[in-house]
């Protein structure tokens, strides 16, 4: 484990057999000129949060914006409003029962920046500065290729896409957690319909819609009652 301050050097890798995985995931889901379109993603649908043995339902507006803008608005029954925000830099929650909360870890918000880039596996050479397979195994009765990519810093991911489907169904990182299912076409794109995040909120989106006006106002705080003084 490096020592605070300690400079980590990572040699730049691109296994050929890695490289090959991304290539058929991204021809896969739309293709390199196609994808590089998208501008703008609105996604609506339900949402359950898992927590404590119970299970509380809800719905849930995703808007996403290039190139790594996104915000993620929950409203849970007997919780309220949930806002998950990351405006490209910085990434703040707000509740409506316990307001607004910035988070801080320098290693959340650097997987962010990976994860939520419009262009992180299309341009993997300038995200990631390694690149390796790890080998193809066993997941959920299908087998998988899991691909680990690092950048110059030494964030990244394990990445798992489906031997034969060529789809990315598993992303795990030191503060990322996230399963893919349900691909659908949606336009000339393929995107997951259902998303598990952290091991406790399932997403089932039944709207997307690609490339719609987003005001950058989305991505900023949202005022309650709690911010104002009498």
């Amino acid at each position: 484990i490096p020592k605070k301050n300690e400079e980590i050097i990572i040699r730049e890798v691109y296994e050929p057999s890695a490289v090959a995985v991304i290539e058929k995931y991204i021809k896969t889901i739309g293709g390199v000129e196609a994808l590089k379109n998208i501008k703008s993603v609105r996604a609506k649908g339900s949402a359950v949060l898992s927590e404590a043995g119970s299970e509380i339902e809800g719905d849930i507006e995703l808007i996403r914006k290039f190139p790594n803008k996104i915000s993620e608005d929950f409203n849970f029954a007997g919780v309220g409003a949930i806002s998950e925000i990351f405006d490209g830099e910085s990434y703040f929650v707000q509740m409506q029962l316990t307001g607004y909360q910035k988070i801080e870890s320098d290693v959340k918000i650097a997987e962010l920046k990976l994860e939520k880039n419009f262009l992180e596996l299309i341009d993997f050479k300038k995200t990631y500065k390694q690149i390796k397979f790890i080998g193809n195994f066993e997941r959920s009765g299908a087998r998988v290729n899991l691909i680990q990519v690092k950048d110059a810093a030494g964030n990244g991911f394990i990445l798992a896409f489906d031997d034969v489907k060529n789809l990315l169904v598993h992303r795990s990182g030191a503060a990322t957690e996230i399963a893919y299912e349900d691909y659908r076409k949606v336009g000339e794109y393929q995107f997951p319909f259902k998303i598990m995040k952290e091991g406790t909120v399932s997403v089932e989106f039944n709207e997307i819609e690609i490339n719609t006006d987003v005001n950058d106002d989305v991505f900023s705080r949202k005022l309650s009652c709690f911010d104002k003084v009498d």
